[in-house]
């Protein structure tokens, strides 16, 4: 029986060790005996930072693990990094993983089990919750720009009186509790896919620095294979709030949504 192949991409900008360790503890708890793997740490900020000690840390926290360190010729965002090693991988399957997420030692396991499953889906997103244990909806419709600028830059009043539009798009109507099928915006933080389809794309599209390439990723992997959710694949996510504490982080996260809104000629 040939065993299972399974490439794994982490992008890292200025993050400390421990953080970066915490998330691979709970990742490596997470692979199944039967699973052959590899992990690609893609550091985006290292060929900035001449003090960067961050693979000798790794190297001897993970002694003789299938863990790489890549130093990025560039810092060109969260997919660039990402596909250094997406292109560089062989693997029946890949996992798009954020560094400040922790996996339940059943995760992997059950994300397998549903691709084998539904050999329709190219791509499998989680069931969120924070770090206070709640269930965070990420099951979304497509943005636009209105939704964007509610979600992102109003004011809480303003969020209030067009809430009911904005469960809507979170798809909060929807049981969270049951498999969703042919979605089309998942969350970035974990997305589990067919390498081979995930290559067919070309990964994601580096014109995105940060923010909406999720989207975008989701929205062409939903063209040609379905997008799906399981509430049995359990994730924590610690949250930042970037595009809203910082004036270039929310410029960013404008200029991707303006730049997703061109490229998918929403109105």
């Amino acid at each position: 029986m040939c065993q299972i192949q399974l490439s794994i991409s982490i992008v890292v900008y200025d993050e400390t060790f421990q953080q970066i360790k915490s998330c691979l503890l709970s990742l490596l708890d997470a692979i199944p005996k039967m699973i052959s793997y590899k992990i690609t740490l893609v550091d985006n900020g290292a060929s900035l930072n001449k003090n960067n000690d961050l693979e000798l840390e790794l190297k001897q926290a993970f002694l003789n693990l299938p863990i790489d360190y890549l130093i990025s010729p560039k810092n060109g965002g969260y997919g660039y990094g990402h596909n250094q090693a997406i292109f560089n991988s062989d693997a029946e399957y890949h996992l798009i993983l954020n560094n400040d997420v922790y996996l339940t030692p059943d995760t992997l396991k059950n994300a397998f089990d549903f691709m084998q499953q539904y050999p329709t889906v190219g791509m499998l997103v989680p069931d969120v919750y924070d770090m206070n244990e709640r269930r965070v909806h990420l099951c979304r419709h497509n943005p636009n720009l209105w939704i964007s600028f509610l979600r992102r830059f109003s004011p809480n009043f303003l969020k209030k009186i067009f809430k009911k539009q904005l469960i809507k798009f979170e798809m909060q109507d929807r049981d969270y509790n049951e498999a969703m099928f042919k979605l089309s915006n998942p969350t970035g933080c974990f997305m589990f896919c067919r390498l081979n389809l995930l290559k067919c794309l070309k990964g994601f599209d580096e014109k995105f620095f940060m923010y909406y390439d999720d989207s975008d990723l989701g929205r062409r992997m939903a063209k040609i294979s379905q997008v799906a959710y399981s509430p049995t694949v359990k994730i924590k996510h610690v949250w930042r709030r970037a595009p809203y504490q910082k004036k270039r982080m929310a410029w960013i996260a404008s200029k991707s949504a303006l730049y997703y809104s061109w490229k998918w000629r929403l109105k």
